[in-house]
């Protein structure tokens, strides 16, 4: 369409040019003899009476010259109708133009739609999944400070972050503490429940892990340390992790794990309301 559009206007615009031929003019640089020979004759009295036909010569110039004066007419009238036909080809092509943006536009919204459902259903096929592993005490400062399950000691320790989902994770907020008692079960309500935790923006690629460092913030005392140790009372390490995926929907993985002095280690409780994720 666009093209047939073109080819005319084209044509329209050839045959505008060959309409819009310039009017013949008299030649500035004519014979002055013949103009004083003209005006000499014009000069003369004429001898035809009233009601006289003129000269045969001059019939055939006025004839002439009525001819000449209705084809220049015709001439500026189809140089005038080809111009409105160029407008109006104009007209359309605009029309043209703007439809083909139009569509454009429709074809560009409708990739991008595709690319975001794309991406939506890779990160729901690949949401990422934040998870905590590796607990242990450790010493940040003078190897000669208490570490561990001894008295003096601020139970310094570290464990990992990492995420093992196909999808970035931002965590938002993270959250632990302490929890001793000498029950052999853990109670009803949890203990962190209703408390604020640490606001951050921390990002964390598919497969990325990194370290989280935690302590008290009171020592441990002789009797605790000997309560704990001995296994009269047993000593969690709790808390939750909230993070956002691609999509900005909010999860959370919270975890709880026992220490054993035995091993040395901290283990995973059985108990979904304290050990789950999101």
């Amino acid at each position: 369409m666009q093209k047939r559009l073109a080819i005319l206007t084209v044509f329209l615009f050839v045959a505008n040019a060959g309409f819009a031929s310039p009017r013949e003019t008299a030649n500035p640089k004519a014979d002055p003899s013949a103009s004083k020979a003209q005006a000499g004759q014009s000069q003369q009295p004429s001898t035809v009476s009233a009601g006289a036909l003129p000269e045969p010569s001059n019939r055939q110039t006025f004839n002439n010259n009525a001819n000449e004066k209705a084809g220049k007419d015709g001439w500026d009238k189809a140089a005038v109708l080809s111009n409105y036909f160029l407008v109006v080809i104009g007209i359309g092509g605009i029309i043209a133009a703007l439809c083909t943006l139009k569509k454009l536009e429709r074809q560009t919204k409708s990739t991008e739609d595709q690319v975001t459902l794309s991406k939506e259903a890779l990160i729901q096929t690949q949401r990422p999944k934040i998870q905590v592993r590796t607990f242990w005490f450790k010493s940040f400062g003078d190897p000669q400070e208490p570490s561990g399950i001894l008295a003096g000691s601020m139970l310094m320790g570290q464990f990992y972050i990492v995420n093992l989902g196909g999808s970035r994770a931002t965590v938002k907020e993270t959250y632990y503490e302490f929890f001793t008692t000498g029950e052999p079960h853990l109670p009803g309500e949890r203990p962190w429940e209703g408390k604020e935790g640490a606001k951050c923006e921390s990002i964390f690629e598919a497969g990325q892990s990194k370290p989280f460092v935690f302590g008290r913030n009171e020592p441990l005392s002789h009797g605790q340390a000997f309560e704990i140790f001995s296994g009269s009372r047993r000593l969690y390490l709790m808390g939750w992790i909230d993070y956002v995926d691609g999509l900005n929907i909010r999860r959370t993985t919270r975890f709880c794990r026992l220490y054993d002095p035995k091993s040395y280690r901290f283990a995973p409780v059985d108990d979904p309301e304290y050990e789950s994720a999101d």
